[in-house]
């Protein structure tokens, strides 16, 4: 059991953070290997993220759900995307995991955990939903199935996450903008704590796939970043000159991303776990 996500303990009241306007320019490659550019406007009524963990039973619990709400509203316009943040899982067991579990959405893996720092979940599951014009309008529950965590209601009374996407898709604002999540704590570490340090597999290769290699591949307009060592041997040139990414749709890199690159470069190309980067 991961310490990141303490799994029953009964869910805390967090002082609740202001809501960003508008999602983060993220381009992210999902667990079937898909790269989901956040940055782009949305193009129907809304775009629905939820946090979620491999571990957390309520989370889990939530699938059945969420595929509901995926079939249902995917008709619409609407996306609906899960997100692994979880440190201590790698792509390669989330993938098995919700192949087992049959998601029949997209799963983001947010390998260097950009998404869940920009938009600080308080637990999982947690849904974030942008309208149409990319704001944010609401954050909270799925629904109330759940009393508190080990308390679940025998009937489900609030739909908050369907009954947002609905006046959504009727063009109106939605009634509620917040509620309380129910579930498995979000643990940030300590003030001061220093993150895992970079690694080819879970924030390099990923970082590169989604941002740059339509162009720095072989054959492609630019030096090869496919592969580990193509990547390593021009490491002190990715740090020199960052690559911005193409224009159409925009994948410039974020400072964090930058920032990622140069400690991997410094820290000597380490390249982790393969299990983070499956086949790659």
């Amino acid at each position: 059991m991961s310490m990141v996500w303490l799994i029953w303990l009964a869910t805390c009241q967090s002082t609740p953070q202001p809501l960003p306007p508008s999602l983060p320019p993220l381009a992210l490659v999902d667990l079937d290997q898909t790269i989901r550019n956040l940055g782009t406007p949305v193009k129907g009524p809304a775009r629905v993220l939820v946090f979620v963990t491999t571990e957390c039973p309520i989370a889990n619990g939530n699938i059945p759900t969420l595929n509901g709400l995926h079939d249902r509203f995917a008709p619409k316009g609407v996306e609906l995307y899960a997100v692994v943040s979880d440190p201590f899982t790698t792509r390669k067991d989330a993938a098995k995991h919700y192949q087992d579990y049959k998601v029949c959405y997209p799963v983001l893996f947010d390998a260097s955990g950009q998404l869940r720092d920009a938009l600080r979940p308080t637990h999982v599951p947690e849904a974030f939903v942008f309208d149409g014009n990319g704001k944010l309008v609401y954050r909270g529950a799925i629904d109330n199935a759940w009393v508190e965590v080990g308390k679940r209601r025998l009937v489900v009374t609030q739909h908050y996450l369907a009954d947002t996407l609905e006046r959504l898709v009727a063009r109106q604002s939605p009634e509620t903008a917040r509620t309380r999540p129910v579930g498995c704590p979000v643990e940030y570490g300590a003030p001061g704590d220093k993150p895992p340090a970079a690694t080819w597999s879970r924030d390099i290769a990923p970082l590169l796939a989604a941002r740059c290699v339509e162009c720095h591949r072989p054959a492609g307009t630019a030096f090869d970043l496919t592969g580990f060592k193509a990547a390593r041997g021009s490491g002190l040139r990715l740090v020199q000159t960052p690559c911005k990414g193409p224009t159409a749709p925009a994948r410039a890199l974020t400072s964090r991303e930058a920032g990622l690159l140069k400690e991997w470069v410094q820290g000597v190309f380490q390249q982790g776990d393969p299990a983070d980067w499956p086949g790659k």
